[in-house]
């Protein structure tokens, strides 16, 4: 068995997720176990979003939807964008009640130290 922590650039848009199908493909008979962190960027993006004012938040979670959609588009894989946007309204809720308002304005905020950065 070989554990495979896959993230970053290593998932950052389709053709790199194609890449990586190959590889995995190629190490099948080694059991491969992946887990996979998020796109490119997306994880700075996240940290970011508590200390944004309230509509950039909305603007850049569904930005980040968006990319979600393409990546998934052109992978060739269907209806996913229902449970996308289901994520992402749950993830616009949980942001109201984090830092509502904007920075500093109360909430429990985020930072780089409250995350797996690995």
């Amino acid at each position: 068995m070989i554990v495979c922590k896959i993230g970053g650039t290593s998932v950052g848009d389709a053709p790199a997720i194609g890449r990586l199908g190959d590889i995995l493909q190629a190490r099948v008979p080694e059991q491969p176990v992946l887990l996979v962190s998020a796109l490119s960027g997306v994880t700075d993006a996240l940290l970011a979003l508590p200390g944004l004012p309230e509509d950039l938040r909305g603007t850049t979670v569904r930005r980040m939807m968006d990319r979600h959609l393409e990546v998934a588009a052109a992978l060739g894989l269907r209806d996913v964008e229902p449970a996308l946007r289901e994520e992402a309204a749950a993830l616009e809720q949980t942001l109201a009640a984090v830092a509502p308002g904007a920075a500093g304005g109360g909430g429990t905020p985020l930072h780089p130290g409250a995350a797996d950065r690995g």
